[in-house]
């Protein structure tokens, strides 16, 4: 019972077990001393001594094997728990709180057999380095940390962002053109207002290049393609969303 109890990793039930064993040994002596048929020798004595033995040697040995169990199942825990912080911090932008470039290469080897609608936005913070050379780089990295924190409550199965290089983004949305614009024009807005309250600044905005996935098309062509039309959006004034082709 004792070694049984050693399953559960919990040192409390080994010891309730070990006391149990213990009380019935006990019990077992009164029965012999009460018992008109028996009588406590020397013999009963000494296998009564060997048993408390053997419940101590076995107590102390479940006790022993409870505490390696656990130093063993923390290192695993500790091996997951790092392997996860590896992940994440491989997998998540410690900046925009927005995945990564190398998210972005796992995430795009899923998209080749896809069959619905998708597109591929790229975007760019207007001015972001005349606001680094105003502001300074503390100011700069507020306003990626507000970026990020606008995308957040949009993200989930049709909608992704990664942070492709500075001030850079990729988004991948899996719907139709006017969700794809419609989302483009709400996120400005709300990065605008954001960067408002809590910068005080009115003149934050950033430009979109969208892009029509197809399968037909390298992922690297599409990227092309609404960088492209990224570079439009700039030329057309900033602070706005170009269609590729359009």
């Amino acid at each position: 019972m004792i070694f049984l109890s050693t399953i559960y990793h919990d040192k409390k039930l080994t010891r309730i077990t070990s006391l149990i064993s213990f009380i019935g040994i006990i019990l077992a002596v009164f029965v012999i001393k009460y018992d008109g048929d028996h009588t406590i020798t020397s013999k009963y004595i000494s296998n009564f001594i060997v048993m408390v033995f053997i419940l101590i040697i076995a107590h102390i040995t479940a006790e022993f094997v409870i505490n390696s169990n656990k130093a063993e199942h923390s290192k695993i825990l500790n091996a997951v728990e790092e392997k996860e912080k590896y992940w994440y911090g491989m997998m998540i932008d410690d900046l925009s709180g927005l995945y990564s470039r190398t998210a972005l290469r796992t995430y795009i080897n899923k998209l080749q057999d896809y069959k619905g609608e998708l597109f591929i936005v790229m975007i760019d913070l207007d001015n972001f380095k005349k606001i680094n050379d105003t502001y300074g780089h503390k100011y700069g990295d507020d306003v990626i940390r507000i970026f990020g924190k606008t995308f957040s409550p949009y993200l989930g199965d049709a909608f992704a962002v990664f942070r492709y290089g500075g001030d850079e983004f990729l988004a991948i949305i899996k719907s139709d053109e006017n969700y794809a614009n419609k989302l483009m024009t709400e996120t400005r807005e709300a990065f605008r207002q954001t960067c408002l309250s809590q910068l005080k600044n009115s003149d934050l905005s950033f430009s979109a290049g969208i892009s029509r996935f197809s399968n037909g098309i390298p992922i690297a062509d599409i990227i092309e393609q609404a960088d492209s039309a990224l570079y439009q959006a700039k030329k057309a004034g900033k602070n706005t969303a170009v269609v590729y082709g359009e």
